[in-house]
């Protein structure tokens, strides 16, 4: 098979580029032809030269690329305008909530927290102006509300898969057919082996990630105040929000508990997470999926996590790591120190971390899951172009069941 992966910028540094150069190096070893596609923009940007990535002008040319590069599959991880006449069987992968939020975020920056109504034009709008939930500046309102409008008609015409359930359900409630629609989480990154929980020195928790306000670091912050026992915290990322949570760290005395190690790469993180007896997960909006918790359970660390979007479906309480209420600073005191005074506790729940993601979330299954959603995806394509109309496939359950078994 000729698959093609698409992405504006598809390997600028993050988790959506890893995942590709994953998933496209597995399915060439599985036989198939993967070629990338990414715009003429972006061309100086592409630092994986090894792979063979086109380019196109636009989205124009991107469709009309499918037939040029004798394509028998697409599959894109944004949006494209005019998906609905792509020429070519087409799977989009849903990575976060545009499809059904306009402003992308899911969070009500006034409140501080997820949000959680379905989507509708007048609903979202009043998030923007009253829940400060995105921007008001008119070119940008009506930018969010156009890409949604157009990610419904897009989606309406291929096949999805989704980061998670969460994902999918929001998808159903803002009105998206069911019979397409595939949850699948990203697959875990490959460790070859986890290093035992130290039983040396104070209990050390990790914060990885971005430092804004949505991922709830000042939270963890207020929440150490309430921590009996003497931990450390390592916060490894960068962001916007970093000179506030100095300040906050700072006000709090709490300078000789907390390290701020700034951006790390990927080899720093493994080992802060060696080091660790936990990661912690505060985020207070809905996270799609949650990649540094797959890489903490991979090295058979608990997670510590609010229950928000699609981690509990990979965190599950008191076997995998243990959920409290998103911003709840009491809550997550609690569960820190219940991991940082039990060792015993913090090595079992990470050991059946590690067993839990192995068995469901590894690669090998992930692209084995979605070859089912491709094989399906072309004879619905098949079905429709010979019925010369737009119909629903022949066996809609075929989504449903996929789902099941993802």
């Amino acid at each position: 098979m000729r698959i093609a992966h698409f992405m504006p910028n598809i390997w600028e540094p993050g988790g959506i580029a890893s995942y590709i150069a994953r998933v496209g190096a597995m399915q060439q070893a599985d036989g198939h032809q993967v070629l990338y596609l990414d715009y003429e923009a972006h061309r100086s940007a592409t630092t994986l030269a090894d792979r063979e990535t086109h380019y196109v002008s636009d989205d124009a040319d991107l469709l009309a690329a499918t037939k040029r590069l004798s394509l028998d599959l697409l599959h894109t991880h944004t949006l494209v305008n005019g998906l609905e006449r792509v020429p070519v069987p087409c799977v989009r992968t849903v990575h976060g909530h545009q499809p059904f939020c306009p402003s992308a975020s899911r969070f009500l920056k006034r409140w501080s927290k997820p949000c959680d109504r379905a989507y509708s034009p007048l609903g979202c709008a009043w998030g923007h102006f009253v829940d400060h939930c995105g921007s008001i500046r008119p070119a940008e309102f009506l930018a969010g509300f156009a890409r949604t409008k157009q990610e419904m008609k897009g989606l309406s015409a291929v096949w999805v898969t989704t980061d998670s359930d969460f994902i999918r359900t929001q998808m159903l409630r803002s009105g998206y057919d069911p019979s397409r629609i595939v949850a699948m989480n990203m697959p875990v990154p490959e460790t070859a082996r986890a290093v035992p929980l130290t039983k040396e020195g104070p209990p050390r928790m990790l914060y990885a990630g971005r430092i804004v306000p949505s991922k709830g670091v000042d939270s963890l912050i207020k929440a150490l105040r309430h921590v009996r026992t003497d931990v450390k915290l390592d916060i490894a990322g960068s962001g916007p929000h970093e000179e506030n949570i100095r300040k906050l760290i700072r006000r709090e005395n709490l300078e000789s508990r907390v390290t701020l190690h700034g951006w790390c790469d990927s080899a720093r993180v493994d080992q802060l997470l060696r080091e660790a007896r936990a990661l912690i997960f505060p985020s207070i909006w809905h996270e799609p999926g949650g990649t540094s918790a797959f890489e903490a359970m991979m090295q058979a660390r608990p997670v510590i996590c609010s229950r928000v979007g699609g981690m509990p479906e990979v965190v599950i309480h008191g076997e995998t790591g243990l959920l409290y209420p998103p911003g709840d600073e009491k809550a997550l005191a609690a569960a820190i120190d219940q991991l940082a005074g039990s060792w015993e506790q913090a090595a079992r729940l990470g050991t059946q971390a590690r067993e839990y993601v192995m068995s469901r979330y590894t690669l090998r299954l992930h692209v084995d899951q979605l070859a089912k959603v491709y094989d399906t995806c072309i004879a619905d394509f098949a079905s429709r172009r010979k019925a010369g109309r737009d119909s629903l496939p022949e066996g809609a359950a075929d989504a449903a069941a996929l789902s099941r078994n993802s």
